[in-house]
């Protein structure tokens, strides 16, 4: 088997492969001119007892291209007259008189030139750099001329909607008969009039109307929809003209329609006795959450909306460190809790049932079992894809003696769990550290300041164990943390009596209460060991993956930021969790500011038009009949971020809209374009 054929050239950990070798390869150590083979130090000896005057030189990749075919030489010259390498014979025969050099000499001259070229190449790509910062820095030029032109747009555009709301007493604009496609074409057959009524002709506007009417037509039929509100006393989504621009604008989203209906709101006296906690409290009472049965709670749509916004972001950074979402059955077998000897250890905290031929099941807390299973039968695994992270977001269940503090500690929740698999012990440990930093960038981006600590097995087993305390005085773990050096643990680890810190030996250890929203165990072979979860290794023997697992409490996250983060008359949240960022106010009907009702509602369609990460964050306070102060308090009972308030400020040259910022509890008075300068830089996912 010789060197010719080309699926044997392969190398061997940097080197040459024996082309005798059958199965795995060893390395070559000498290359046999006469043959055009490589051998291995075994049939090395083989081949010279057979062949004991053949030449033998060091073991190369593809032989014939380095031997001279004519004198079955080395080529170790190069003819520069020919281009080609030649051999010591060739260079005192045929190449004779000829420009002739050693071969090592030709390589260097040759890396020469290409290091030199190679310098010229990256010059050029400099100067191709500076010409791209040049056109990125015109680019940007006319991005901010763009941006001041759209502005000036809608300056004027804010003007002639005034015009328009000012002579509208004058003005009747019919909505029972007369739709867009109808305007439009008096429009065309009478280009210097706007025609409102069959009875009433002739209300001419200024000539500026006439020449951007286009842009004004979707605006007037916006304040047509208005005025019919306002001549019928009741509230409803703005009327879709017919023209196809229009159809594109999407329906406001308006308080009145949410599902938060006041008898969930409402408590009692009689219910105020049974809140454990603030989060609990403020989510009932805003229309979050509504008990079902003790431990178990209705999800309503506002907390639903939240809960897929954390669940987002779980899902960026566990996929950022390369995790791969799946979905478990939550109803598992008797035998696999059984294998694991979990099925007893966990005691009457497993919620079990029997099916209709007895067998036993359980709805499974974690999923240890089951994905270590699911891995086993995988009988094809290569250590090539590992690190093998799979997580899951889905409702967990554990039978709480007594539950309480909402969804603090419930029999139902949700929860995000992670399983990994890899090739060492040592392997381990570094996706150990990376899903523990993941852990941490999360809690970063929410705003909320956990501390890792370490903490004890329990009955999921395993070498290490570390819980993400959310520090609170309503939590039910003790911790200790030092405060001279980043050392924290569970009392569960710690000697009850110990007071100085175990890591730097001169701090001393404060104790706390903290609510546990995560946890990470490295696991070793406990669960892969019992279930048989082998791969494939470089060896192309199996071995036992190790295993890690990491758990995030999704419903106890949403639940602990509300119970840090919240007053005790209102709901505050972390930004990106906001079930909506903004809520706009108009002034009440039949107040004195009544006629900038309108301009309230334009701007929720500016907001979303022009802040597209805004789209199905803005709501309506569309509730007209209730004052301003009582719209107010619902909207700081339920934590919008931003509250937008259209008061007497909108009736001035430049509207001025009254924010209210309640994550800080700042107010301030704002133009359109301040206003969507500020929520330009909110963070949505």
């Amino acid at each position: 088997m010789g060197l010719r054929d080309g699926r044997y050239r392969i190398a061997v950990l940097g080197g040459v492969a024996c082309d005798i070798c059958t199965g795995k390869k060893l390395k070559a150590t000498k290359s046999c001119l006469q043959c055009l083979a490589s051998y291995c130090d075994l049939h090395l000896l083989l081949h010279n007892e057979s062949h004991p005057f053949h030449k033998l030189i060091k073991a190369l990749v593809n032989t014939e291209e380095y031997i001279c075919f004519r004198h079955n030489e080395e080529m170790q010259m190069f003819c520069r007259t020919d281009d080609q390498s030649i051999c010591s014979r060739c260079s005192v025969g045929e190449h004779k008189g000829l420009d002739t050099v050693s071969a090592a000499a030709e390589r260097t001259e040759r890396q020469k030139e290409l290091g030199e070229h190679f310098i010229n190449i990256q010059q050029k790509i400099q100067g191709r750099q500076k010409d791209v910062m040049v056109l990125q820095d015109e680019i940007d030029a006319i991005d901010r001329s763009a941006h001041k032109a759209v502005r000036d747009s809608q300056r004027i555009l804010s003007k002639l909607n005034q015009l328009i709301y000012k002579r509208r007493s004058d003005t009747f604009v019919p909505y029972n008969n007369v739709n867009a496609d109808l305007l439009f074409q008096l429009r065309l057959s009478h280009p210097s009039s706007v025609f409102v009524s069959s009875g009433r002709f002739g209300f001419a506007m200024e000539p500026v109307m006439t020449q951007m009417w286009p842009s004004v037509f979707q605006r007037l039929c916006r304040a047509s929809a208005s005025l019919r509100r306002s001549h019928s006393g009741c509230v409803e989504h703005v009327a879709s003209p017919a023209s196809t621009d229009s159809r594109n604008i999407r329906p406001t989203l308006l308080v009145s329609r949410l599902y938060q209906p006041s008898n969930l709101r409402d408590l009692g006296k009689d219910t105020q006795g049974e809140m454990t906690c603030k989060s609990q409290r403020l989510m009932q009472q805003a229309g979050l959450i509504h008990p079902s049965n003790p431990g178990c709670y209705y999800y309503l749509p506002a907390t639903v909306r939240s809960m897929e916004k954390l669940m987002r972001v779980i899902d960026q950074e566990m996929q950022g460190i390369g995790g791969q979402k799946l979905d478990m059955p939550s109803l598992c077998s008797a035998d696999l809790w059984k294998s694991s000897e979990r099925w007893d250890l966990m005691g009457k905290e497993l919620l079990r049932l029997k099916d209709r031929h007895g067998a036993d099941y359980c709805l499974a807390p974690t999923h240890e079992e089951a994905v270590t299973t699911l891995v086993a039968h995988q009988t094809t695994l290569s250590y090539r894809q590992f690190p093998l992270l799979l997580y899951q977001i889905t409702r967990k269940f554990r039978d709480e003696p007594k539950p309480k503090f909402g969804l603090l500690r419930g029999r139902e929740f949700y929860m995000k769990d992670m399983y990994s698999f890899d090739v060492s012990e040592e392997a381990a440990y570094q996706t150990y550290e990376s899903v523990c930093h993941a852990y941490s960038r999360l809690f970063t981006r929410l705003g909320l300041r956990c501390v890792q600590v370490q903490a004890d097995t329990g009955n999921i087993g395993g070498k290490l164990s570390h819980e993400f305390q959310l520090p609170a005085d309503i939590g039910e773990d003790r911790l200790l943390v030092c405060g001279n050096c980043s050392f924290s643990a569970n009392v569960e680890t710690m000697s009850s009596d110990r007071t100085d810190c175990p890591q730097c030996k001169f701090g001393k250890l404060v104790e706390s209460k903290g609510i546990e929203v995560g946890h990470t165990f490295y696991l070793g072979k406990k669960y892969s060991q019992v279930f048989n979860a082998n791969f494939s290794n470089a060896q192309n023997k199996f071995s036992i993956a190790e295993m890690g697992c990491y758990g995030l409490g999704v419903t106890r996250i949403l639940a602990a930021a509300i119970e840090v983060m919240s007053t005790e008359e209102g709901i505050r949240w972390p930004g990106l969790l906001a079930p909506y960022q903004v809520c706009v106010l108009p002034p009440k009907k039949g107040s004195k500011v009544d006629e900038v009702a309108g301009l309230a509602e334009e701007l929720v369609h500016t907001l979303e038009e022009t802040l597209p990460r805004l789209r199905g964050e803005v709501v309506f306070d569309d509730r007209t009949q209730m004052t301003i102060g009582k719209r107010l308090k619902d909207a700081s009972r339920l934590g919008y971020p931003y509250v937008i308030v259209a008061g007497q400020g909108a009736l001035e040259e430049t509207p001025k809209f009254e924010v209210i910022c309640q994550q800080t509890g700042d107010t301030v008075f704002l133009s359109k374009d301040g206003l969507l300068d500020l929520l330009g830089r909110v963070e949505t996912v």
